[in-house]
This record gives structure tokens, sequence and C-alpha cells, in this order.
């Protein structure tokens, strides 16, 4: 019963150890927080960005080399055999 006792005493002492970094961790925070100016009014977010001719380019490379992998999987070509065969034909 004594050794419960200690465990349980320790525990809590490591429990409230814990609770007070963690308290002490958020303060610094809420601090940082409404220094930067969290909170105060809304938020907005923008971001301008134009689509030059290089992206157009790079998407259709990427729609053709897709569309031609789909077409060529339905015509059977890029099989994977996981189980491969070794065969003794001559001709």
């Amino acid at each position: 019963m004594k050794k419960r006792i200690d465990k349980v005493r320790k525990m809590g002492s490591m429990l409230a150890i814990v609770i007070s970094w963690s308290l002490e961790e958020s303060m610094l925070t809420a601090k940082s927080m409404k220094a930067r100016g969290y909170g105060i009014t809304e938020r907005t977010s923008y971001l301008k960005y134009n689509i030059h001719k290089i992206d157009i380019i790079i998407i259709l490379i990427i729609a053709i080399t897709s569309i031609l992998s789909l077409i060529g999987l339905y015509y059977g070509f890029g099989n994977i055999e996981i189980y491969p065969t070794l065969d003794t034909s001559f001709f």
C-alpha cells in the first residue's frame, strides 16, 4: 500500500510540473499572438498569381503524357508481372 501511495505522489508531482509548464507556455503564446495583432481585425488572404506561358506549356505536357499513358495501359502496354516465369523457347 505504501508503494502505491509513493507512486501516486510521484505521478502527481510530475503531472503538476507538466501542467504548470504547459500553462506557462500557453501564456507566452497568447502574449505573442496579442503582440502580433491576432484577432484584432478580420484576417484577409490575397495572393496574386499570373499564369505565364511556361505554366501552360507544362500543364499541356502533363495532360498529354497522362492521356498517352492511359491509352497505352488500355492497349496493354506497361503491364507488370509480379511473378515472372522463365521460358525455354528456342524460336
